[in-house]
């Protein structure tokens, strides 16, 4: 897994380190498998995400083109195409939108793009108090 990312240079591009665990990224016409190339067509709806979730934990999900506008010039990088906050264990659709999906599309002539998406997670733990 680790060459992979540094393989298409999203160590150190995109993060610092690799990330401990991977996510499982499926579109409904393509999967994501570290690197694959998929069309614009096979991405312009959201994927299913799922990852090993903490209990009670809420996380964060970005997906960012780090090649905006081009590989070569990037000087829109991290430009955000999905953004979803406070999302409950694994379940996506109950988190806020905070910036609707939008599938790739990479300008004509500017090659490639790595599409990249994250997770964080945000709380580990909820408390109550009397």
């Amino acid at each position: 897994m680790e060459s992979k990312f540094k393989e298409h240079s999203v160590v150190p591009d995109v993060l610092d380190d690799v990330p401990p665990q991977l996510a499982e990224v499926v579109f409904p016409e393509g999967r994501c498998e570290l690197g694959n190339e998929l069309t614009p067509t096979q991405v312009q709806n959201p994927p299913r995400i799922s990852w090993t979730a903490e209990e009670g934990a809420l996380y964060t999900i970005v997906m960012t083109d780090p090649d905006a506008p081009s590989r070569w010039n990037p000087k829109f990088a991290q430009w955000r195409h999905w953004l979803v906050v406070n999302v409950p264990c694994t379940d996506i659709a109950q988190g806020e939108t905070i910036t609707a999906y939008v599938g790739a599309a990479p300008p004509k002539g500017t090659g490639l793009h790595r599409y990249v998406i994250l997770g964080e997670c945000v709380l580990m733990a909820m408390c109550a108090h009397e």
